[in-house]
């Protein structure tokens, strides 16, 4: 590969890399309105399950959050779910 080659490789790479850098901001963002309106037990289950994905499932603690979120977010909506047809 010739340096032009490399050159566009590299602005390519750099430009996913700014592209995932923007977009994890706004999920930031988005994730800590989310976890902001958390119950308190709420808030201890997710902190919980993030630890454990960050420590034992090797995830970034970033990566771990959005999917201790995500499955934080999905309990709930699944709880909230089940109570609709209960009086």
């Amino acid at each position: 590969m010739g340096n032009l080659g490399l050159c566009v490789k590299y602005a390519k790479e750099r430009s996913q890399e700014r592209e995932r850098e923007f977009l994890a901001l706004g999920y930031r963002e988005s994730m800590d309105e989310l976890i902001a309106g958390l119950s308190e037990d709420e808030r201890g289950e997710f902190e919980e399950r993030a630890g454990i994905l960050e420590h034992d499932g090797g995830l970034l603690r970033d990566e771990a959050e959005k999917a201790a979120l995500t499955e934080m977010l999905a309990a709930i909506n699944n709880s909230d779910n089940s109570n609709d047809g209960k009086s």
